[in-house]
């Protein structure tokens, strides 16, 4: 069985990584939107300044959905001088300047039971304090939870405390989405689809949730792992729910639709749409791009063009510390055989999100593109430990190219043993065993692929 070149397997998962970066770019958004009902109460407390500023340095949200949000809980600091400059540097417009200054909420006094001893029912004791326990967190203050540290790149503990949240309250699809939303920026797609599914099961309408599951689908598709058309029965509900927009987000989201559907000019006019509304709404821009060059009869080896590049640098230059800005330019100057300069731009978006799986994914790339294999080794193994487990076969394959077939072929091992249906890892291990001389092992390796090729 003959393996694809490097360059080949690292055109695959194009579609999957256009879906996977505009998750981050969505993290305030996202999450804003598919816990409307839970966290847009104006019960909930109100926003804290941090919130803000980390939000408004992630970018994909207009001014006018942060102003409904801040009218709607409140700020609880005072906006001084320092405040005020501290938020424009992160992006706030004078709209939601202005928000803030109108909606600042004085902290009330929390009721609070102090603990007194019981009656002593004996002369003897010395010590019958018994203090009220500290009430457990609801299941809306776990997923609340869970949503700030998935907005702050801390996938594991944003599933750990979503987990929670769906153990005290099993019909949350808001806990679903969160969850499912921090297995798929893992890449632990199979986890991803299960808990979206879930959460569309919970609430049908959930349009973010199918996009998502969309893009999970895509993600198992490059694998070889999915029928395509589940993710096209997503991308026709999206399209379905989504049916006259008002907001930037729901352009953007059908814009997002059609360009997985072809549709190039409907795309590229919602898109359009979603910009005017939110000039900094940095995934419109990103998939304008893509858009645009499809529709030009572009492919990956003219990624680099004019349009794309533009589009990120003016995204770039609206905020420099938009996040996925750097990663989408990268990924055009990539494609744009334009390597160092990649590499650069994925640095930066470590440098801003050092928990941020696919930009390690993305450097290791380039880095094995231009036969750095010890950095691509080094950036994979990040990844890994950030728990992707795809990119063992990645690793392997770096070892492999650096003539370490050892180390290659203990990560094809480990690959196989998360993934053995899948019929890559076996050929894969079976040219490595073949370097070693160990060619029983190797034809035994090439059988299993070939009966797994033949299941498909």
């Amino acid at each position: 069985m003959k393996l694809p070149d490097e360059t080949q397997a690292m055109r695959k998962p194009f579609r999957l990584i256009v879906g996977l970066l505009s998750l981050l770019l969505m993290l305030w958004l996202a999450a804003g939107f598919a816990m409307t009902h839970e966290l847009g109460r104006s019960q909930q407390r109100p926003l804290r300044k941090d919130q803000l500023i980390q939000a408004l340095r992630i970018g994909g949200v207009s001014s006018g959905e942060y102003v409904a949000r801040i009218h709607a809980r409140g700020v609880d600091f005072e906006l001084t001088q320092a405040n005020e400059k501290e938020l424009r540097a992160a992006g706030a417009s004078s709209a939601v300047i202005e928000a803030i200054r109108a909606n600042y909420r004085q902290p009330t006094p929390r009721q609070t039971t102090i603990p007194v001893p019981k009656p002593s029912n004996t002369a003897n004791s010395t010590n019958n304090t018994n203090p009220i326990p500290a009430a457990k967190p609801s299941a809306k203050e776990l997923i609340q939870r869970s949503y700030n540290l998935w907005r702050a790149c801390d996938y594991d503990q944003a599933i750990n405390l979503a987990t929670e949240g769906i153990n005290a309250e099993s019909r949350s699809a808001e806990g679903y989405t969160i969850r499912g939303a921090a297995y798929l920026f893992k890449l632990e797609l199979a986890s991803a689809i299960s808990d979206l599914s879930e959460a569309i099961r919970l609430q049908p309408d959930n349009a973010l949730a199918l996009r998502w599951r969309a893009m999970a689908y895509q993600g198992r598709l490059s694998q070889g792992d999915s029928s395509p058309s589940l993710g096209k029965k997503d991308v026709e509900s999206v399209l379905q729910l989504i049916v006259n927009p008002k907001e930037a987000w729901e352009y953007e989201a059908r814009g997002y639709a059609h360009f997985e559907k072809e549709e190039y000019d409907l795309a590229i006019s919602d898109l359009d749409e979603a910009i005017r509304l939110d000039p900094q709404y940095l995934s419109a821009y990103v998939i304008r791009g893509a858009t645009r060059n499809w529709k030009l009869g572009g492919s990956l080896d003219n990624l680099s063009s004019d349009i794309g590049i533009k589009d990120m640098s003016e995204a770039i230059q609206r905020n420099p510390k938009l996040i996925g800005g750097y990663f989408y330019r990268g990924l055009y100057l990539f494609y744009g055989n334009r390597k160092e300069a990649s590499i650069a731009d994925f640095s930066e978006a470590i440098r801003l999100s050092p928990k941020g799986i696919i930009a390690y994914s993305l450097r290791g790339l380039a880095y094995d593109s231009q036969k750095q294999y010890d950095l691509a080794i080094k950036d994979y193994s990040e990844v890994i430990g950030l728990g992707a487990r795809t990119y063992f076969r990645w690793r392997a394959q770096a070892y492999s190219s650096k003539g370490d077939y050892e180390s290659a072929l203990r990560d094809y091992t480990e690959y196989i043993n998360y993934y053995p249906e899948d019929s890559s890892g076996y050929a894969s291990r079976a040219e490595v065993y073949r370097k070693l001389g160990r060619t029983a092992q190797a034809e035994a390796d090439k059988k299993k692929a070939d009966e797994l090729n033949k299941k498909k």
